[in-house]
């Protein structure tokens, strides 16, 4: 899993928009940013594709870990 740290960005350097998900964020992420792209505006990134959104959990798993350190 990426860090968010790390997180991909979309045609501008620190875009306004996030997409956070699984693996579908990474369609939607593109889609978005092209959308976006000729406003000036641009996307970050942070996916995971094994991990659905599974916000304020407390469990010990990477997908929770990942999710809670993203968001």
């Amino acid at each position: 899993m990426v860090a968010p740290a790390d997180a991909c960005q979309f045609f501008v350097e620190g875009g306004d928009v996030a997409v956070f998900g699984d693996s579908h964020a990474i369609t939607l992420s593109m889609g978005m940013a092209r959308v976006l792209e000729p406003e000036g505006r641009g996307i970050w990134q942070f996916s995971a594709s094994p991990c659905a959104p599974s916000y304020r959990l407390e469990r010990d798993d990477p997908c929770t870990l990942w999710t809670n350190e993203t968001v």
